[in-house]
């Protein structure tokens, strides 16, 4: 396989918050890298680590499963992605919006909304006193239908394709277990 990286693509990742944030932990910003942080920046819902892979090929097609997840994973830790957790028991990633932000994910076409919310504070500082805990992070995800899925003209056929991870009125639904694996690779 040719190895011809799209520079042309990612040129302008580099100077993003994501990209200085690595680049202050030390970390390089590869073309592997680089062309990751493209897909998530482009994407508009989450994407499974086997999709990141896919769309990540377009610039860099030497791109590595491990290294996706390596690289999401640090993108984890430094805030900048949050993990989202599908019903098929894998999981997904989505940009944040904001160091304190949540999501709104659509069940249907799995389309992901930042929110923030303020609100949480205070029942998270009651929790800790409660309990004990000291309480180092949340997540809050809202799953139900954005306002494209709830038309009405959505029938029940539609929705069992969707969750199937088939084309529905026009949108792709993509959260099949295989996309969560990669088909198996790693």
């Amino acid at each position: 396989m040719k190895n011809v990286f799209n520079w042309t693509r990612v040129r302008s990742v580099r100077d993003t918050a994501m990209g200085k944030t690595l680049r202050a932990r030390g970390f390089r910003l590869t073309s592997q890298r680089l062309a990751i942080i493209r897909v998530l920046l482009e994407a508009d819902e989450h994407l499974t680590p086997a999709e990141v892979l896919a769309r990540g090929r377009g610039d860099y097609p030497r791109l590595g499963l491990t290294t996706v997840y390596r690289t999401l994973e640090l993108l984890r830790e430094s805030g900048h992605v949050r993990r989202i957790h599908l019903e098929e028991g894998c999981h997904a990633y989505a940009c944040l919006q904001e160091k304190e932000g949540h999501h709104l994910v659509c069940q249907a076409c799995h389309r992901v909304v930042g929110f923030p919310c303020t609100g949480l504070t205070d029942l998270v500082e009651e929790a800790a006193q409660r309990t004990g805990f000291s309480v180092e992070s949340h997540l809050l995800e809202l799953v139900g239908l954005c306002p494209a899925c709830q038309e009405p003209d959505l029938t029940p056929r539609d929705a069992d394709a969707a969750s199937s991870g088939a084309h529905v009125g026009g949108r792709h639904t993509s959260a099949t277990t295989e996309s969560c694996t990669g088909g198996g690779q790693k």
